[in-house]
């Protein structure tokens, strides 16, 4: 980190500048191959000129209204998980942590399994909500065995724990699964 002139901290430096401009241009690039991927291939130069507004009508329905909202939001959901697990290793102050850490990922895993096996004939809406459930209901048993007298969380007992939660919960959910009726 440098400082600027009247003080003010920067937190950019030439190679940070760079791996952005090359992620960047890397990300347009595998846009562009994405548009053009489907049942009906379209070639990149077909898709640049559907994007500046030349082109066909097919492909230009095709690019613009099917395949590029999925690469749009493809790219804000890659961005979110990049933002997300940012935030958490900033607040648990741990490089290490995930979800997959801290028991989300196996509280959802074990969620969704009940709710399948319990409600077969449930809507499919239902299953994202048991799943987002069962990982609040895991990354709180990690917070509440995690936590030290006054309430304090150390980064270092949270991973643990949270390895801990993980397995337990990773193997209530393959008990489940074997216990399961057939059929």
């Amino acid at each position: 980190m440098t400082a600027l002139p009247g003080g003010t901290p920067r937190f950019t430096t030439a190679r940070a500048v760079t791996v952005a401009v090359i992620l960047a241009a890397l990300c347009a690039v595998l846009g562009i191959l994405a548009l053009g991927l489907g049942a009906v291939p379209t070639p990149a130069r077909s898709v640049l000129a559907a994007l500046l507004g030349g082109g066909d009508d097919l492909t230009r329905q095709l690019v613009l209204e099917l395949r590029a909202p999925r690469v749009a939001v493809a790219l804000l959901c890659g961005a979110m998980f990049a933002a997300s697990g940012t935030v958490m290793q900033g607040v648990i102050r741990n490089p290490l942590a995930s979800p997959d850490l801290i028991g989300v990922g196996a509280g959802a895993g074990l969620a969704a399994t009940v709710f399948l096996l319990a409600w077969p004939a449930a809507p499919p809406g239902g299953l994202p909500w048991a799943a987002l459930a069962g990982a609040w209901g895991g990354f709180g048993l990690v917070l509440l065995l995690a936590q030290e007298r006054g309430g304090r969380l150390h980064p270092v007992r949270l991973a643990l724990v949270g390895v801990a939660v993980a397995a337990a919960l990773g193997a209530a959910q393959q008990l489940v699964l074997v216990r399961a009726p057939d059929g």
